[in-house]
């Protein structure tokens, strides 16, 4: 059970501004939000602190959806909607279907730009040195002897 009306960022908020439940619960706008009863906060706050970690990790394997079960579970005992959940489910199937994923240099291909102008190679320009020469011994009008 939870505060009725406090999403996880104004949780968060409220967190950091009071420091601790207790304090939220003493400082907030009690006709806003609605505080149970028997509201076990500092269960919350035991699961947040200790959580139940196994160390056995089963082993997964890919296999084909349980569809009845998922709209079962999804559909009939959390409310979600029925189209919505049969096309994940048939996005999970063609997914199945299709190879491994692929490797990040994939996603990383270069793009070629046909509107940008090419860029010279740095031995193709002109240096500077050269360029002055030339309008110096172009604009002396003198012959060495």
């Amino acid at each position: 059970m939870t505060l009725s009306g406090i999403g996880g960022q104004t949780a968060l908020k409220l967190i950091r501004q009071h420091g601790c439940i207790e304090n939220i619960l003493e400082n907030i706008n009690k006709e806003r939000y609605q505080i149970p009863e028997e509201w076990p906060y500092q269960e919350a706050r035991r699961l947040f602190k200790e959580p139940n970690v196994t160390m056995d990790v089963p082993e997964l394997k890919w296999i084909a959806p349980d569809e009845e079960g998922l709209l079962a579970f999804l559909v009939n005992e959390n409310g979600f909607n029925s189209d919505r959940v049969a096309k994940a489910i048939e996005k999970i199937k063609s997914a199945k279907n299709k190879s491994s994923q692929g490797r990040l240099e994939s996603f990383f291909k270069p793009v070629v730009n046909a509107s940008a102008p090419t860029k010279r190679k740095e031995n193709d320009k002109p240096s500077k040195e050269s360029s002055t020469n030339k309008k110096s011994k172009a604009g002396t009008g003198k012959k060495k002897k």
